[in-house]
């Protein structure tokens, strides 16, 4: 199924002020650039009790990491495309107390960078965040929001952190953990640790695309480049165990989040490995992205590129061969300080929308992928 049919099927299932994808041809954010303003007098207003505008503040910026912070020219000269104008923050946002565990590497921490900002955006007086560090390590320390390298602006990288958004909802991430992530037998205890009190807190929903294998963690300053090159396809290396423990914690309610540049013919996308059970959805990210890509091209070297706002190109390139370059969440103008959202902000509403049991029904019986 072309990627934007199965998103026009997927927007079916949307509230009635549903965003505009650059993905369905129409209505693009065309007319203008990064640098236009949100709404104007010849814009369609939101729908009637919406507080939300596509361009982003300041402060709900400053919850995402700055690498995903892009600059480009504006769409008509070669540039990233944004989402329309009709798009609204608070579809970013999880069902009313909910609880959802995001499980991965940092591209599932780019769909989790993009709830933080609507939650800090949304509600920001019950918005709140909380990172969870490992008794006697070192500070972590990254870099967010608008400003460059030169005027730091640290902010915690929140490797493993929860976040409470408004409506009583909860999101715990976890992405980069080697004592979560690694698969050594100790490892693999303290994941079950952590599922276990997890479910003892009443999480009930998991986002969960595999982590890095445990090369990776031997030297992620280099961002593992040597580990994961010698690989040829996507994949943590102990997969199999890997979702059996996922799917007896959460059941129907894992998603298996399958990063952008994974292909299709990938062996274990749609294996009998993936999912570890039959019945586990998977939400393909290229498939809503892949129609207005928008590349936050690396700034610096080594670990830099977590201290300076990135560069965004439109087109696909770049990057390993199972996960891709990352994407801009954000497109910033410079000259009217507009931050508009780029197509994987449009993407992670789509997979949010997957969390209400109702929208997750209809997709169960459509026979379509997430």
């Amino acid at each position: 199924m072309r990627s934007a049919q199965l998103l026009a099927q997927l927007l079916l299932c949307l509230p009635a002020h549903s965003l505009h994808h650059p993905a369905l041809g129409a209505p693009r954010d065309l007319s203008s650039s990064p640098a236009s303003p949100a709404v104007d007098a010849s814009s369609e207003p939101p729908a009637a009790g919406s507080t939300s505008e596509p361009a982003l503040s300041e402060a709900a910026a400053n919850r995402v990491l700055s690498c995903y912070m892009c600059h480009s020219a504006p769409a008509d000269e070669g540039g990233c495309e944004t989402l329309s104008r009709h798009f609204e923050l608070s579809s970013l946002l999880p069902p009313p107390n909910s609880k959802t565990l995001l499980f991965g590497e940092s591209h599932m921490n780019e769909i989790a960078r993009a709830i933080m900002a609507a939650g800090q955006q949304e509600s920001p007086s019950t918005f709140s965040v909380t990172s969870i560090s490992e008794e006697g390590s070192p500070p972590e320390e990254c870099y967010c929001g608008l400003e460059e390298y030169h005027q730091v602006k640290p902010c915690a990288c929140g490797y493993q952190a929860r976040f409470t958004l408004g409506d009583n909802a909860t999101i715990y991430n976890v992405y980069n953990k080697r004592h979560l992530q690694g698969g050594s037998s100790s490892e693999i205890s303290n994941l079950r640790a952590l599922l276990d009190d997890l479910r003892g807190e009443g999480f009930t929903h998991a986002l969960v695309m595999e982590p890095h294998p445990s090369c990776w963690f031997d030297d992620p300053n280099d961002l593992g480049h040597d580990c994961d090159e010698e690989r040829s396809h996507y994949g943590c290396g102990w997969a199999e165990e890997f979702w059996s423990i996922f799917t007896e914690y959460f059941g129907h309610n894992l998603v298996h989040v399958v990063p952008w540049s994974v292909p299709a013919d990938d062996p274990l996308i749609g294996g009998s490995v993936t999912g570890g059970a039959k019945g586990v959805a998977q939400f393909r990210l290229l498939e809503h992205i892949e129609a207005a890509p928008c590349t936050a091209r690396k700034v610096g070297e080594g670990d830099e590129w977590r201290q300076q706002v990135s560069h965004g190109e439109p087109k696909m390139s770049g990057g390993l061969p199972y996960g891709g370059p990352h994407q801009c969440l954000w497109v910033v103008d410079e000259a009217s300080a507009v931050i508009r959202p780029a197509a994987l902000v449009g993407a992670t509403a789509a997979l949010v929308a997957g969390l209400s049991d109702r929208q997750k029904e209809k997709y169960k019986h459509s026979g379509i992928h997430l």
